[in-house]
Formats: C-alpha cells, sequence, structure tokens
C-alpha cells in the first residue's frame, strides 16, 4: 500500500496543465488568476493631496501661528493657483494641494475668525499630504502574472484606470459516478438500489473552486462508458469519477481510460478511501474516487482538492492545526485514519479535538456535522491527551 505523503506528493507532480487565455472585465474578475504582469497606467496619488479636512499652509519660514484664508478646495475641484507666504487655503479629504503647500493642519487644531486662521498647536512641514507618486510610480509592476485577484487587488486595478484583463479561463470539470446500482434522489429505489450520494457532493466541492459540470450516472456497460469519457476528455481540463477505483470484473472504467490513454491504480494506506486511481485521456486528467460516500469525501479532500489548486495555479495546501484529541485510541492498524471530528479553541486559545459520531466508510450523518479531520498516525496508538494533527474542513456559511 502506498503512504499517503508519498502519494500526494506524486499525484500533485502530475498535475500540469496549459491553460487557456480570455479577457475579462473587472467586475467578472474576482477570483480569476492573471495572465499577465499588469502594470501601472498612473503615478499614485496621481497629485499632491490632502490626508484629511484641515488647511492648507504656506509657511516656507516656519513657526508662523497666523494665516489669512485665501481659497475654499473641495475633493474634484480643479486648482490652478499658488499659495503666497502666510497664505491658507481651507481644504478636504482627496482634494488637490495648491502650489507651494508646504503642510496641511487638521482643522481640530485651528480656530477661525473672519478669514484669519489660527493654529492652536505647532504644525511641522509635510504633515497630512500625501504626494505624487508615493505609493506607486507610473510604470510599475502592480501585479504579476499569476496573481490571484481579491476585492482589494480589483480595486487597486480600478483606481489605475484598468477596466479587462487577461485572465486564465476557469478549470473545466465533469464530474460522474459510476455503477448500476445508483438511482437519482428524485427516483424511486427498488431492491438493492441506493441513491447517488457521491456525485451531488463532489459537484459542491468542485463548485467551490472550478466549473463543475455534471456528467451524470455510467452504467456499468463497456461501449458507453468508453463513449462518455472519450467526449468528456475532449472538453474538460479534468474528469472525476466515483466508483470504479476497485477493480473488479464489473468495473469498466479503469479498462475504459487505459485503453483511451493512461492509468495508475493505488492503494493507500489510509482509512476510509484505500482505493484511488489517476491518469490522463489526451491532455485531460482523470481522478477516480472510491464509492463509499465517507471514502469519497475524504479521499477527494485529502487528494483531488489539492490536486485541483494544482491545476489552478493554487497552492495545494491543505490548512492544518495540531490539536489535543479529548479521547484515545489502543488500535494498532497498518492504515493511516481519518476519523471525522470537531475541534475548537478554549479560552486560552488552545485547540481540542473530538470524535464524531459513527466512523464507517459509508455513513455520512457524522461527517455532515464534522469540521475537520483527525489523523491517527499508522502503526501506533493514540493516548488520551496526546496531540494530534487536524484538517479543518472548508466549512462554508451558506447563501442568503
Amino acid at each position: 500500500m502506498k503512504n499517503y505523503d508519498v502519494a500526494l506528493r506524486e499525484l500533485l507532480a502530475g498535475m500540469k496543465l496549459d491553460r487557456a487565455v480570455h479577457r475579462v472585465t473587472l467586475a467578472e474578475a474576482y477570483g480569476r488568476k492573471l495572465a499577465q504582469d499588469v502594470v501601472a497606467n498612473y503615478d499614485t496619488p496621481q497629485f499632491d493631496n490632502s490626508a484629511m479636512d484641515g488647511y492648507a499652509l504656506c509657511d516656507f519660514s516656519g513657526g508662523r501661528s497666523e494665516f489669512k484664508i485665501v481659497e475654499r478646495i473641495m475633493a474634484g475641484d480643479d486648482v490652478h493657483f499658488s499659495l503666497q507666504e502666510g497664505e491658507a487655503a481651507r481644504i478636504f479629504t482627496g482634494a488637490k494641494t495648491p502650489g507651494n503647500t508646504t503642510t496641511v493642519v487638521m482643522q481640530e487644531l485651528t480656530k477661525v475668525e473672519g478669514d484669519q486662521l489660527y493654529l492652536t498647536e505647532d504644525c511641522p512641514k509635510g504633515q497630512n499630504i500625501r504626494y505624487c507618486g508615493e505609493e506607486i510610480k507610473k510604470g510599475e509592476i502592480l501585479f504579476h502574472a499569476g496573481h490571484v485577484l481579491d476585492p482589494a487587488a480589483i480595486a487597486l486595478l480600478a483606481s489605475q484606470g484598468v477596466w479587462e484583463i487577461e485572465v486564465y479561463q476557469d478549470l473545466r470539470v465533469t464530474i460522474f459516478s459510476t455503477g448500476n446500482e445508483l438511482k437519482e434522489p428524485w427516483e424511486n429505489i427498488t431492491g438493492s438500489e441506493i441513491y447517488d450520494a457521491n456525485r451531488y457532493q463532489l459537484l459542491a466541492w468542485v463548485s467551490s473552486l472550478a466549473k463543475a459540470k455534471d456528467g451524470g450516472i455510467l452504467k456499468d456497460e463497456y461501449a458507453s462508458v468508453l463513449a462518455a469519457l472519450s467526449s468528456a476528455a475532449k472538453e474538460n481540463d479534468l474528469i472525476i469519477l466515483s466508483g470504479g477505483a476497485s477493480v473488479g470484473e464489473a468495473d469498466f472504467v479503469a479498462k475504459a481510460i487505459t485503453e483511451l490513454g493512461e492509468l495508475h491504480m493505488w492503494k493507500l494506506a489510509i482509512k476510509p478511501g484505500k482505493p484511488f486511481g489517476w491518469g490522463r485521456i489526451g491532455q485531460c486528467h482523470i481522478i477516480m474516487l472510491p464509492g463509499n460516500p465517507v471514502s469519497a469525501y475524504a479521499t477527494f479532500y485529502l487528494l483531488a482538492y489539492p490536486a485541483i489548486k494544482a491545476l489552478m495555479g493554487l497552492s495545494p495546501q491543505l490548512p492544518q492545526l495540531m490539536a489535543t484529541i479529548n479521547f484515545g485510541s489502543d488500535r494498532i492498524q497498518p492504515r493511516r485514519e481519518f476519523l471525522r471530528g470537531n475541534y475548537y479553541q478554549d479560552e486560552r486559545g488552545e485547540y481540542f479535538v473530538d470524535s464524531v459520531g459513527l466512523q464507517g466508510s459509508a455513513m455520512l450523518s457524522g461527517l455532515s456535522y464534522a469540521n475537520c479531520l483527525i489523523e491517527m498516525k499508522e502503526n501506533q496508538a493514540t493516548a488520551k491527551g496526546s496531540r494530534v494533527r487536524i484538517y479543518p474542513l472548508p466549512k462554508e456559511v451558506a447563501k442568503a
């Protein structure tokens, strides 16, 4: 059996993809990855301006405490004059400072009588002025290719008059389930038929990262599996299948992938999730997950999720924490086990973790309430109160 750390390293090494590029507007840019460097069109700020509401002063000699107010300047006003020694202009945040401004004094440090301004405290030169180009110079690189655009990055681009950018196209992913026993949730089931839970959890998983297409259920018929995979591989960057990872007489998926491309079948030294496969059909990557729902969940998060992020050019590193375990286990087994758990912080900021629900590989109820996977090391017992590694799950708040 293959060690989990070795398996993840080998899988990520194979996640290479030449992605197409297209242009999007800033309104469509959130979460997208830049395909080329973006440079500044303008200095930032583009002109000297006031950092707060107050008065622009001209005091070359230094030490003045009395000034004559000669003008009032709002943000957006054109300013084509210069102050003379001893003059002041009422000014508001973001407004362009007039020529010869030596400092801006905040209004709280002044007293006004008619057109006379009196300082109640000393105001050193250069205070409260945002100087042209002090943040960014025209021609500087704002973002290098590969930068993922968050709200702050989008705001900076807009402030530079950039409204269209070159980004990598979204990863195209299709999800299939396999097996004659599977039925859709709206269908009636009889005998040994079961509802298809995996495809829907995988569609939800992938939708948090990329565009996910529902490929439906592949029945156990070789010609139809071959045709479906051949067609999907031409239109996708990645195909994910659940079921078919345990190769048997009735599992046609591995045979079809091998005929169309290449496939690596692994027996992983983890629990849940021993069977796992990955490969390619042409330029399209393939990932095969176990059929048991919890096994599919665990192997997706521990292996497929980092692989997808690698294909997107993002860091594949999963978040990890060390926590004190509130239970123990005397079992010593050859496979690393990932238990479903709930972690929390105490008042001192220390992390603790409890086991959640039943832990069988087909038991979804405990998993639905878990917020982490607890790593139980292979070939050793785990004492209550010891420190263990946990993998927090990306449990997002539902959209309102």
